[in-house]
């Protein structure tokens, strides 16, 4: 054990200098002054065990500490690559997700298309694609159609449109026509002229002979018209009594294409026609009036084919 600290103090040192300098006795005991100094050895060598004891445990901890670094760095490692791991789940669920929606809105537009097919399948769908495609070939047909005019009652001789323009239109500028030919075969028992088909090379010049029409073929056998496809024609021959009755009844009435306007109003079918200035409208605005008005007449049927005078009627220009 070690000394009690008292031991240690200045006087002690004093004595142990003290015994240094007294003779040795000739007893088998050690001096004071070596007893001491084996003490002091002792608690020396305490001490060194001491430290020798405290340099493992910091060793040891030292050791240890090591050992914390490596699972810090470890655990960083773990913890980029766990997050690297969720950063890549993130994407590929980004791009599952993605992915979802696209097949989902690709399968909802095969649903359309698969529906679509299945009424385009039943009669109604046919009937009805049909009809669409029978429109739009209509359609076509008025668009190729848009720079003819029709003329009637000239007789089959040559450069007869250019000598019509001329002295019976009074048009004094150069018509430049595209192509003109005549309706079906001759026939010498025919007791009318064949129509006559003319393209214009611009629609600025159909215009000017179409209009040039009102007025100078009074009272002449002569006459232009538009060239529509037949659908057009038979819709329009059902519009022209209407519009003749409207026109009577003082309000203005118009034909573009295969609609009837009137007091610039689109006539329908079923419906009171637009009134104007007349408080009362004399003319019958359903088919079937005009039906019953003609039979009341003596007619059988409302006519196929109207005046010529009611063909000339300004019509507006086809899109």
């Amino acid at each position: 054990m070690s000394p009690a600290p008292s031991q240690y103090t200045q006087g002690n040192y004093a004595n142990f200098s003290s015994m240094l300098a007294s003779p040795p006795t000739a007893s088998n005991e050690p001096p004071e002054w070596a007893k001491l100094l084996i003490r002091r050895i002792e608690i020396m060598d305490n001490k060194l065990g001491k430290l020798d004891s405290i340099e493992k445990t910091i060793s040891t901890m030292y050791s240890r500490v090591e050992g914390v670094e490596g699972m810090v760095r470890h655990l960083e490692d773990t913890s980029k690559s766990i997050e690297e791991s969720v950063e890549f789940m993130n994407k590929k669920h980004n791009d599952m997700k993605t992915r979802l929606t696209t097949i989902t809105n690709e399968m909802k537009e095969m649903k359309k298309e698969v529906l679509t097919m299945t009424k385009r399948t039943t009669p109604q769908g046919i009937e009805t694609e049909l009809s669409e495609l029978k429109t739009k070939l209509i359609d076509n047909q008025a668009r190729t159609m848009r720079d003819n005019l029709v003329f009637s009652g000239i007789e089959e001789t040559a450069d007869v449109l250019l000598d019509l323009f001329k002295t019976k239109l009074k048009i004094e500028k150069t018509i430049n026509l595209e192509r003109v030919h005549r309706m079906g075969r001759p026939n010498a028992q025919r007791q009318r002229p064949r129509l006559i088909v003319a393209k214009f090379e611009n629609f600025k010049d159909r215009e000017t002979v179409r209009k040039s029409a009102y007025g100078n073929l009074t009272g002449t056998n002569i006459y232009i018209n538009e060239q529509l496809p037949r659908e057009i024609e038979e819709k329009r021959k059902l519009l022209y009594p209407i519009r003749r009755e409207a026109i009577r009844a003082s309000d203005k009435a118009r034909i573009s294409v295969d609609k009837l306007y009137i007091n610039s109003e689109l006539y329908v079918h079923g419906k009171p026609v637009p009134r104007s200035r007349s408080e009362i409208l004399r003319a019958p605005h359903r088919l079937e009036d005009i039906r019953k008005a003609r039979a009341e007449q003596g007619a059988t049927s409302v006519p196929t084919t109207a005046a010529p005078t009611e063909e000339m009627e300004s019509t507006t220009e086809q899109t």
